[in-house]
């Protein structure tokens, strides 16, 4: 890889297998409801962003990787809350008990990047192209199920995204496990 290319990069909130089965779960009674038409997040694509670095120089890969390893965070617990909208077109999960581990993130990454100022733990699950009904769709989206699911997360990750017709394609660079407890 030549210096000049650059790699389009963000660090994630590795999620328990059960976060994730419940997530998909959230999904699949949003599609069985046919409330707009659009596109649906791949299962293997659903994840929770802690920051969102865009492309960086691949020279500077390296020194992110050094960045987060510096990370000494016990695991941390989080949990599935409800289902909403960011208007006009991202309807995602909420997820709560990852801000303190994205203001470490922050905290690491800072000498390079800017810190995040509108955080929100969540999993985006689909993107909406056309509503169904002109109104309604956030208060419908108010009525879907969540199993109030709890678990600790083992660990975060630096992801590679490249973008395609068919949607993102998602590598991880490096992954980096919590303390234990």
């Amino acid at each position: 890889m030549a210096s000049s290319d650059r790699v389009r990069c963000f660090v994630t909130l590795d999620l328990p297998p059960q976060i994730k089965a419940e997530a998909k779960k959230v999904q699949t009674h949003l599609k069985q409801l046919s409330l707009f038409d659009g596109r649906y997040t791949r299962s293997e694509n659903i994840h929770l962003t802690l920051k969102f670095l865009g492309a960086v120089d691949s020279s500077k890969i390296k020194q992110v990787q050094d960045c987060l390893k510096q990370i000494q965070f016990s695991r941390p617990m989080i949990k599935l809350e409800h289902v909403g909208m960011f208007a006009p077109s991202i309807i995602w999960v909420k997820v709560d008990g990852a801000d303190e581990i994205q203001g470490e993130v922050d905290r690491v990454l800072s000498p390079m990047f800017e810190p995040e100022n509108r955080f929100m733990g969540h999993l985006t699950i689909a993107r909406v192209k056309k509503k169904q009904k002109p109104s309604g769709l956030a208060e419908s989206l108010e009525e879907i199920p969540v199993e109030s699911i709890s678990a600790r997360s083992e660990s975060l990750s630096l992801y590679q995204s490249v973008l395609t017709h068919e949607g993102p394609t998602y590598s991880v660079l490096q992954r980096y496990d919590f303390l234990p407890g």
